[in-house]
């Protein structure tokens, strides 16, 4: 947390969204740099489990040693945190939040990364003249070129009436005035809780157990950035 929470309080000026975003990115670079710092987590769980063998050899010849005893239990504790947080990572990495942790299922968790890559790759695709596009740029161009041509700017807007809906339930004034409330933190806070925790919200990388756990730093009550951001994202009154 001490490295979030020095990228974190740094100054950023402009809007509350470009703010957020802009801490964010920094947040990551800070993550990633003392990240690099550190050694792969394959080889220290490799280490750690290195250790408890040579422990427990050592135990075995002398039974009775209390300090043995003890660097077992800090061992096993070790090797069980890092295994923990190598299954959380490939958890995370193959989106398979309906598996539990704690069954070191790594060969599943690697076959589930590729059976996802593999369903996300796009290895041909086609355009309305019903030409095929192999290659990622031609790819890329045949989705761009699609999806201008239905959001292009000079396309004729249509007005949706909703006059002619009979609508049979209708919600009363005190209803409606609860649907424009400003946002607090409180509700912020809510959601955030409410989301699972594997589950990224947005192409930062960041999952929802990143916000949980800094919460304290990223939305806390004094820094009602992310307040602002949703009251700007619905607004209550038309500018």
């Amino acid at each position: 947390l001490e490295v979030v929470q020095q990228a974190w309080n740094t100054d950023v000026v402009g809007s509350p969204m470009f703010r957020v975003v802009t801490k964010l990115k920094r947040v990551k670079k800070a993550i990633t740099n003392w990240r690099k710092n550190k050694p792969p987590l394959e080889a220290q769980l490799l280490q750690a489990r290195s250790q408890l063998i040579e422990v427990q050899r050592n135990l075995m010849a002398d039974s009775t040693n209390a300090d043995l005893a003890n660097d077992e239990k800090r061992c096993k504790a070790l090797v069980e945190h890092l295994a923990n947080l190598e299954e959380s990572m490939l958890r995370q990495k193959s989106r398979c939040i309906w598996l539990n942790l704690g069954d070191s299922n790594s060969k599943f968790f690697h076959a589930s990364m590729k059976v996802r890559q593999h369903r996300n790759r796009i290895s041909c695709t086609g355009d309305s003249d019903g030409n095929e596009w192999h290659t990622p740029m031609d790819i890329a161009n045949c989705f761009v070129q699609h999806f201008t041509s239905i959001l292009a700017p000079n396309q004729p807007k249509t007005e949706v009436s909703l006059r002619h809906l009979n609508l049979q339930r209708k919600l009363n004034d005190s209803q409606a005035q609860s649907l424009c409330r400003a946002f607090t933190p409180k509700d912020v806070e809510e959601v955030v809780f409410s989301s699972n925790s594997d589950k990224a919200p947005g192409p930062d990388g960041f999952n929802a157990n990143f916000f949980k756990t800094c919460w304290p730093i990223i939305g806390s009550e004094e820094d009602p950035k992310l307040v602002r951001i949703g009251s700007s994202l619905c607004p209550t009154e038309k500018g």
